[in-house]
């Protein structure tokens, strides 16, 4: 931001010191003035001449005198007090770097190819005894990890997500309920697989999926790609983002008719992540599916967002 001087703060402060000594001045010249009174009028009583009526007549107007003076310092006295408190509550003028200032917004983003991928390999069985579904399944995830762990895959990489059962009443869309009832049984691990070092595409994640349907695989969830060692990735995406902050502010900057000079501070706006490009997701079911299911792993995406602000000079 571009702020011109501030001189709020050290008026207020003269014009409470104004107030003040004209209160102490008030004060010291009333007492004088209500001094001379009282001598007066304890004079006139000694010496009896109260009947002197031009004595007094001064007597009176000294006393009405000092009494309008005692008004005028109470006034001033509260006026006073309010220049102090709003004084008090005038905001703190902001600190020297934070004027003749701007501060903008930078984002950055740089691409990468993917180096690990997620994949949820499930197994679902149905028949009319639950032992028998369930035995089934269990031996179909058996052989499926089985499959998996062949390809390289650490058993360290391949977590249960679910167990499910489910009792079903069949229905004739004709008929209604049959009054037969099933049992489903769903069993589903996900699968971590890592890209070989230096490979740059996704046949190994290709062998995976390919291996455990013919396993005995028949369900796929949520496949989606990530990258292990994203610090190269966001340094390059990190400084297109204080580039872009200097465009920014250069740009404003121009408009007003400054210049932009050193960045004074900047931080980093925590939130950013890695966003896939040509990647599938959700899940399918596959009771007849090809040997050899092409996979595409594309590229990812990380941003950056930062918050600099810079030195504004004409």
């Amino acid at each position: 931001m571009y702020a011109a001087p501030m001189y709020a703060a050290p008026t207020k402060a003269i014009l409470k010191w104004v107030f003040t000594y004209l209160c102490v001045f008030a004060c010291v010249f009333n007492a004088k003035r209500v001094k001379k009174t009282l001598e007066l009028f304890h004079q006139l009583e000694r010496h009896g001449n109260v009947q002197n009526e031009k004595e007094r007549k001064t007597a009176m107007k000294r006393f009405n005198v000092s009494r309008i003076i005692a008004a005028f310092v109470v006034v001033l006295s509260i006026s006073a007090v309010f220049v102090a408190a709003a004084q008090d509550q005038t905001p703190t003028t902001l600190p020297a770097y934070q004027n003749n200032t701007i501060t903008v917004t930078g984002l950055g983003s740089a691409y990468g190819a993917p180096d690990v991928a997620y994949v949820d390999l499930g197994v679902e069985v149905v028949d009319a005894n639950l032992a028998t579904a369930f035995s089934q399944a269990s031996e179909q995830m058996n052989a499926v990890i089985t499959a998996i762990t062949a390809l390289g895959i650490d058993r360290a990489d391949i977590q249960t997500r679910e167990i499910n059962v489910f009792q079903e009443e069949r229905y004739d869309p004709q008929t209604g309920p049959t009054g037969e009832r099933v049992y489903r049984v769903r069993n589903i691990v996900r699968v971590t697989v890592r890209s070989a070092e230096g490979a740059e595409d996704a046949s190994l994640l290709e062998s995976v999926i390919n291996d455990a349907v013919n396993a005995g695989a028949n369900t796929i969830y949520g496949l989606s790609f990530g990258i292990l060692n994203v610090d190269a990735v966001e340094s390059e995406a990190r400084l297109d983002a204080v580039a872009n902050a200097r465009r920014r502010a250069t740009e404003l900057a121009s408009a007003l008719g400054l210049t932009v000079g050193d960045a004074i501070s900047v931080r980093e706006i925590v939130g950013g992540s890695a966003i896939p490009y040509g990647v599938g997701g959700g899940g399918f079911a596959m009771a007849e599916m090809a040997s050899n299911a092409p996979v595409s792993q594309g590229q990812l995406e990380v941003s950056v967002s930062i918050e600099v602000t810079f030195a504004l000079t004409r």
